[in-house]
């Protein structure tokens, strides 16, 4: 997650929020999520510094797939990696104000999480024939999504 945190920073994502799935791994007491949220931020600052940023973005605590698509403001895209999925980021119209890129734990979204992704009428894209880390798969997101549409507006 340091990683990420990190690399997203400096490709000018304006919002972080670490989702719990199905096959979610980490399991953060209050406490934990607490200290990590700190050194999380801590993490986002020198991203910034590094990368000439002027704002951090908002890293949320660790939430319920479920509970973050009921609470979270909604993008006007939203879209979900999906290895399977017939279409690619190109797909997508060049002109976007903002997107939410939802991206699976190791093993991917269980049938649970598919249920919850199928609601929010998301568009499942595929970054192409590899089956990406988790890590590796939000980086490209990011990178591939400020090429192609540069600083979106916060979503």
């Amino acid at each position: 997650m340091d990683t990420i945190i990190q690399k997203e920073t400096e490709l000018g994502v304006s919002r972080i929020c670490p989702v719990i799935t199905e096959f979610s791994v980490v399991r953060l007491n209050s406490e934990r999520t607490q200290k990590r949220l700190a050194h999380w931020n801590r993490i986002a600052r020198s991203a910034c510094e590094q990368s000439g940023r002027h704002q951090t973005p908002d890293i949320a605590a660790p939430t319920d797939l479920a509970e973050y698509f009921q609470t979270a403001a909604q993008a006007q895209t939203i879209i979900a990696l999906d290895p399977r999925a017939p279409k690619s980021l190109t797909d997508l119209p060049k002109t976007m104000q903002s997107i939410t890129a939802v991206v699976g734990p190791e093993g991917g979204f269980g049938p649970d999480d598919e249920s919850i992704l199928a609601q929010t009428k998301c568009i499942r894209v595929s970054l192409g024939q590899r089956i990406l880390r988790a890590e590796t798969a939000a980086i490209a997101i990011c990178t591939i999504a400020q090429h192609r549409w540069g600083d979106l507006r916060e979503g």
